[in-house]
């Protein structure tokens, strides 16, 4: 989804990962497509910023220094209006997957993944995917 003019409305996405490098992949494919993002390294700060931005969607690794993943989502979730959340985890999938469930969380990638992959995830947790 690449936004084609400054009027068109852009979702605001906070991106919440501790690992450096893969922080900067995922920001780049962000910028991109057009989105409007910003970034946090660990739990604290994307509470911080979460309640600051109010997002339309946040991008959440589960393993964060400080607050984790589940407790970032748990607080997240309780805030109006709440953003849709989208786990991005190395975890075993048995695990992470039932507590994503429990945590009424938007959608969960499981590392590696493609990176058109997020985008497409992206997209539908934000209503912008387009029919074929």
């Amino acid at each position: 989804m690449r936004f084609s003019s400054h009027a068109e409305h852009r979702p605001q996405i906070l991106l919440v990962e501790d690992d450096a490098m893969l922080l900067e992949v995922l920001a780049e494919a962000l910028r991109r497509e057009g989105y409007s993002f910003e970034t946090a390294r660990n739990g604290d700060e994307a509470i911080e910023k979460a309640y600051r931005l109010k997002p339309e969607a946040v991008l959440l690794d589960i393993d964060l220094p400080g607050q984790s993943g589940y407790l970032v989502a748990a607080k997240l979730k309780v805030v109006t209006p709440s953003p849709k959340v989208l786990f991005l985890t190395a975890m075993p999938r048995g695990q992470s997957d039932r507590i994503a469930t429990f945590l009424h969380v938007d959608g969960i990638l499981h590392k590696p993944f493609a990176v058109r992959k997020l985008l497409g995830t992206v997209e539908t947790l934000l209503g912008l995917a387009q029919a074929a």
